[in-house]
């Protein structure tokens, strides 16, 4: 008994226990680490006085207590918005197949009589969305507690909303009332606006669209009529009350909560698998990777990775660009996805189980494609202060009878400064053509195309042009 007491007293038994008591302490020093750090991330995220929570999140997204909700007149709206006919689809522009004729010229007499019918049969909606543009702010009756099952029917709405009332200012234009077409753009770039604080990424793009749809609608109508002073001051005005800095910064703070919910969901509740009768091995999966740190590692990496793209929207355009490449590449599915070798991954096969989805992180499911947000607010920002120079062009046409030689002289009595090209970080281009001007920014590219619109071989420049002589 003594000597085999003594045997497993001995040396090499002590030194294997002792080495699995430091690993184990090494273990738990590891998983303490991780659990320190995420809670660190969370308790910044609070100081900042971010919401954490579904719940925070929901009562974040708020309606000042004395300025009246315009959104259920928006909904009104979108209740009365009536479909066009099949048989009138090519007959209509926007809503339908047609394209307008060159700026100009006179609408064809079939045209102008089916656009004039869809807009009689819309004329209520159109009043109603006009009526809710007059309120400052707006929150769409959404459940944000749902967290990714949060409900989100008025987004699309929005879209044909604005498409409706872009179809009916441009026609307003062609017809020659240029009062009625200033006033749909109002509530136009309101309605795409309504969503400004809505913080969800989707909302934001539906909203990015919905400006770009704006712009392209204010270019149609200064192209058609020649607008009043007292109407180009209004457009430019709203222009800076809808500034399209906002919004996506905001949106992803909303992302971040939803993903946090995801990440401390119960392991039969996490969305991995898309099949239900792999429930037990998703929670056999998520058990283990609790257990061995991999899924705090993996939340860690999310929460880090979502915060600094963030902290990149205060950063000033172009350098914000440059932020988003230095954002890791491990999103959407891009690592974290190799097939386990060997013995698993036949097992998992056997079981009609795509090995991917075992190895997948959440965080690879969770984080949308940061880089491109950055990509698409250059764009719609670039948009708005080509939109913003021509207001302020017409405005000095307006009261000079003629065209700025350069856009100096628009400073400062029509703008503050020559805007800069969010791409580069230089003064947007101006030329001034035959029948009118032409402003752009060098786009995505980064490179002056000399103001083309159409590219075959890369991005094109992102052009805003005005071809009417005066």
């Amino acid at each position: 008994m003594a000597r085999g007491l003594k045997q497993w007293c001995s040396w090499p038994i002590l030194v294997l226990v002792g080495v699995l008591f430091m690993a184990l302490l090494a273990f738990t020093a590891y998983r303490l680490r991780l659990s320190w750090r995420v809670d660190e991330q969370i308790a910044q995220f609070r100081e900042a006085g971010h919401p954490v929570t579904l719940k925070e999140l929901d009562k974040w997204y708020s309606l000042p207590a004395d300025k009246p909700n315009g959104a259920p007149i928006f909904l009104n709206a979108f209740d009365r918005v009536a479909d066009l006919p099949t048989q009138r689809e090519k007959l209509v522009p926007v809503i339908g197949s047609a394209n307008w004729p060159p700026a100009g010229k006179p609408l064809p007499a079939d045209m102008e009589k089916a656009i004039a019918r869809y807009l009689k049969k819309n004329a209520q909606a159109v009043e109603l969305f006009r009526q809710g543009s007059k309120s400052g702010s707006y929150r769409y009756p959404i459940d944000l507690t749902k967290g990714p099952d949060t409900l989100l029917p008025h987004l699309s709405k929005i879209k044909e909303g604005v498409q409706l009332l872009r179809l009916h200012a441009s026609y307003k234009a062609a017809i020659g009332e240029p009062g009625e077409a200033v006033r749909s753009i109002e509530a136009a770039w309101r309605l795409a606006n309504s969503v400004k604080k809505e913080p969800i990424l989707i909302s934001q793009l539906v909203r990015i669209a919905s400006q770009a749809i704006t712009y392209e609608c204010l270019e149609r109508v200064l192209n058609q009529v020649t607008l009043t002073r007292p109407q180009l001051k209004r457009l430019s005005q709203d222009l800076k009350d809808h500034s399209v800095q906002t919004g996506l910064k905001r949106s992803l703070i909303g992302e971040r909560c939803f993903g946090l919910a995801i990440f401390e969901s119960p392991p039969g509740q996490t969305p991995l698998f898309k099949s239900k009768q792999h429930k037990w091995l998703q929670r056999v999966r998520i058990g283990f990777r609790r257990f061995t740190g991999a899924h705090s590692r993996d939340k860690l990496f999310y929460l880090e990775t979502i915060t600094k793209t963030i902290n990149a929207f205060d950063v000033p355009f172009p350098k914000r660009l440059k932020e988003a490449e230095s954002i890791p590449e491990r999103m959407g599915g891009n690592k974290g996805g190799n097939e386990p070798p060997g013995w698993l991954g036949r097992l998992l096969r056997n079981f009609g189980i795509p090995p991917k989805k075992w190895q997948a992180n959440l965080s690879d499911l969770l984080l949308p494609s940061l880089g491109n947000q950055f990509g698409r607010q250059a764009r719609i920002l670039a948009k708005s202060r080509l939109a913003k120079t021509a207001l302020a062009i017409e405005q000095f046409r307006s009261d000079q009878g003629h065209l700025p030689k350069r856009l100096d002289r628009l400073v400062p009595d029509y703008q503050t400064s020559i805007p800069n090209d969010p791409f580069v970080g230089k003064p947007i281009h101006y030329r001034i053509e035959s029948n009118g001007y032409r402003l752009y920014s060098v786009g995505p590219n980064r490179q002056d195309d000399q103001g083309k619109s159409t590219s075959s071989d890369e991005p094109p420049d992102i052009v805003f042009a005005v071809d009417k002589a005066h």
